[in-house]
């Protein structure tokens, strides 16, 4: 019978404390460090591409997070149909508060994400 400390036959021993992947046995640490940069400059990179309306893909996961939980098996369905729900309300607001003309819809939408995003990164960093 072997000890706890033994290794079973064939892998190898961890001699760190760091975090590592099984597979490729490449620092995760520093593969989350590297990409960080990566991913915060795509966000706002999409929406600039996408326009204002591509702000809902943004903040929409987000409040369903914090409505719904964690789990994504309700996560994900909520998130499509309030992104739907959520642009449809926009368009509408967008055709009706100045009719006959109309506002962009990337105006609604930046009027009230705005707001709601000032606020999940205020309840962020506490």
């Amino acid at each position: 019978m072997r000890d706890a400390a033994s290794t079973s036959p064939g892998s190898t021993p961890r001699t760190s404390c760091t975090p590592t992947s099984t597979k490729t046995k490449t620092n995760s640490h520093s593969a989350t460090t590297a990409m960080a940069p990566c991913v915060s400059a795509a966000a706002p990179a999409t929406t600039a591409v996408a326009g204002p309306i591509g702000f809902v893909g943004l903040i929409v996961p987000h409040a369903c997070r914090f409505a719904f939980g964690p789990d994504h098996r309700v996560l994900i369905p909520a998130v499509v149909l309030a992104g739907g729900a959520f642009l449809v309300l926009c368009d509408t607001l967008a055709r009706t508060i100045i009719a006959p003309q109309q506002l962009p819809v990337g105006a609604i939408t930046a009027m009230i994400g705005a707001p709601v995003f000032l606020y999940q990164l205020h309840r962020l960093r506490k």
